[in-house]
């Protein structure tokens, strides 16, 4: 298990300065990682958003948005690789149908390894409570 050391000032802002650093990462890695893969897949979005979900990594809109989770930053980077193209193939198939998973394979041949490390892992990834 890692873990990361804030030093705060004001204790009662922790969490709000954690999560600006996790979304700060969290946005860098995904304006560097999509475009790559959305090119590649030939696939086009509009806005993306990094926000503050509790039980998503990722999600895709009917109006062809991507919101990422924040704590996407704390997981290995093919795993990153394999939410971007799950919510990247959302854009041709808005549901999680066999064609969608069949579609999911023929991008991301792994995926399986890395959606399973994130149903195992996933729960764990967390902002922990300021201990004294």
């Amino acid at each position: 298990m890692k873990l990361i050391t804030f030093h705060v000032t004001d204790r009662r802002k922790y969490k709000y300065h954690i999560k600006e650093w996790y979304r700060r990462q969290t946005a860098q890695i995904v304006a560097e990682r999509l475009p790559v893969i959305s090119r590649k897949l030939d696939l086009h979005y509009n806005k993306v958003s990094i926000k503050s979900h509790t039980s998503r990594w990722g999600s895709c809109s009917k109006k062809r948005n991507l919101n990422f989770n924040l704590l996407l930053a704390a997981v290995p980077i093919k795993v990153i690789d394999y939410v971007l193209t799950h919510e990247l193939i959302h854009l041709i198939e808005l549901n999680h149908s066999k064609r969608f998973w069949s579609l999911v394979a023929s991008a991301y041949p792994e995926y399986k390894k890395y959606r399973e490390w994130l149903n195992r892992y996933g729960p764990l990834i967390k902002i922990a409570r300021y201990y004294y």
